[in-house]
């Protein structure tokens, strides 16, 4: 293994830097310090969904506020319809106890399997009302600065974190020591002038787990939160296919 994912992956040093990170660790470092009590909410609620595809791999919940993120949660070897009632009974849990913070979108990866978590999701009548994206992150872009959704979801969320823009919160509990090794680990290259982040297969080959934690957040950075009776189109979006 390269030498900073052995110290990662093996000797469980969380401060290793990877060379070529797209994140730097110190973004990642500085928000784990923050409380949720420590940044003011602003809103409005988003919930990323990294479904799990095969193998090791972790289906992720993110919750998050637009200045805040939750803990996380995740969970493996579940099929496309138990995934899709654990995320509703999150959500509905979620609204309940937050009445005045509820859950407006929720984003699910749709590459693999995921797609057949959105269809399920959108069946369910307690979750009207609520935005639900499917996010294929190998759409191409047409902004001139990023090659595919990927990418552009990763320089919205490294923005985001970079605390020139504002504090912002990520959990430091259970996960957190995750959370932190896939947001740093990944690595990026420009094709042209686009910016294009490593794939989660091309990390695998590198020995890197799959970045779910990581991915899971960057989905709440994909669209805006709109109202479900006026969604963005495609051509909003800025977005083409392949």
């Amino acid at each position: 293994l390269d030498p900073v994912v052995l110290a990662q992956e093996v000797e469980i040093s969380y401060s290793a830097s990877v060379a070529n990170a797209y994140i730097p660790s110190d973004f990642v470092l500085g928000a784990m310090r923050n409380g949720p009590g420590d940044v003011e909410p602003s809103g409005p609620m988003r919930l990323g969904v990294d479904v799990a595809r095969f193998g090791d791999d972790k289906t992720v919940l993110t919750p998050r506020d637009d200045r805040i993120v939750y803990p996380q949660e995740s969970w493996g070897k579940l099929d496309t319809m138990q995934t899709a009632s654990r995320v509703k009974d999150f959500v509905l849990t979620w609204n309940e106890a937050n009445p005045k913070r509820p859950i407006e979108q929720i984003a699910v990866d749709v590459i693999g399997i995921g797609a057949g978590v959105v269809d399920r999701l959108n069946e369910f009548d307690e979750l009207k009302g609520i935005q639900i994206v499917g996010v294929n992150s190998s759409l191409k872009m047409d902004d001139g600065r990023n090659y595919n959704l990927r990418a552009f979801m990763w320089r919205a969320g490294r923005e985001w974190l970079d605390p020139k823009n504002g504090p912002v919160s990520l959990p430091s509990g259970q996960g957190g020591q995750e959370l932190q090794v896939d947001l740093t680990a990944l690595h990026y290259s420009y094709r042209g002038s686009l910016l294009l982040i490593e794939s989660k297969e091309d990390a695998k080959d590198r020995g890197i787990k799959s970045p779910d934690r990581a991915d899971s957040l960057m989905l709440t950075f994909a669209e805006p939160v709109t109202s479900t009776d006026v969604r963005p189109t495609r051509r909003e979006r800025n977005w083409r296919t392949a």
